[in-house]
């Protein structure tokens, strides 16, 4: 009985966490969504119910948070900022950098189904 207790409370942290990680970055992670939702489902999938592209080469955004590097607001706004040869160059302001840096970083605190 305790430890469903413990479960269920641990649970109810997961949004607070994320939450918490996207003011990190200055974002908001539900207009985050709206904005990868637009710019990255031609190549990424972008969340865990396979939404968006399913190309061997760009990794989901559930995955880019598993990887220590990539995970890194740094890194994140680095990629957004060149183009490489698979990733068109998209304009995003400050805000929408953020907004999507947070969304994807919003995916280490949720249940994922890989």
């Amino acid at each position: 009985m305790f430890r469903l207790f413990l479960f269920s409370a641990l649970l109810s942290l997961l949004p607070t966490l994320s939450v918490a990680q996207s003011k990190q970055v200055g974002g908001d992670w539900y207009r985050g969504g709206g904005i990868a939702l637009i710019h990255c489902t031609s190549c990424h999938v972008i969340d865990n119910k396979g939404t968006g592209a399913r190309f061997s080469d760009p990794p989901s955004f559930p995955k880019i948070v598993l990887d220590p590097v990539r995970s890194k607001p740094e890194y994140i706004r680095a990629r957004l900022a060149t183009s490489h040869p698979r990733m068109p160059k998209i304009k995003l302001n400050k805000r929408n950098t953020n907004d999507l840096i947070a969304y994807i970083r919003s995916w280490r605190y949720r249940v994922l189904k890989y």
